[in-house]
């Protein structure tokens, strides 16, 4: 009798472990990282911005020289400083903008924190986990090319 009361103590015990604390709830997931912020550029950067002997822009140069937003923002670019929740993940990117005039091409430049390249896009891209600045020039553009630049996280599985 005492064997068969600790055996049925024991089973209980061995199924309440395995069943779990009653009403217990599934997390829902964290929704992912967004970003989103506006610019304008007043000028095309007619020659490709990044080229092998270092940018053409202005802005550009100014930028890579303090690696910091650059005073002339938005003369022939637009630097976009991404928050640190985006930067920790890769996230795909997507750039809209009003049209005063035809724009021709819209590119974007990802760098890090020390700001070296860390890839390239044109309305849309893809940048890595790591990036701190979207640099977004026009090779064409009317006067004072309005854009939003909009992150999503991406997540796999």
């Amino acid at each position: 009798m005492r064997r068969t009361i600790v055996s049925v103590l024991v089973l209980g015990l061995l199924a309440g472990a395995s069943v779990g604390p009653a009403g217990a709830k599934k997390r829902k997931p964290a929704p992912p990282v967004t970003f989103e912020a506006s610019g304008s550029i007043a000028v095309a950067d007619v020659v490709d911005a990044w080229v092998v002997n270092g940018p053409t822009s202005v802005t550009i140069r100014e930028f890579t020289a303090r690696c910091a937003v650059p005073l002339t923002q938005g003369f022939d670019a637009y630097v976009v400083e991404l928050s640190d929740a985006i930067s920790k993940v890769p996230a795909d990117v997507t750039l809209t903008w009003t049209e005063p005039v035809a724009i021709a091409n819209l590119r974007m430049i990802f760098t890090n924190e020390e700001c070296m390249q860390t890839g390239r896009g044109s309305q849309e891209g893809t940048f890595p986990a790591g990036t701190k600045y979207v640099i977004v020039t026009a090779s064409t553009s009317g006067v004072s090319m309005e854009f939003t630049l909009t992150a999503r996280e991406i997540r796999r599985g």
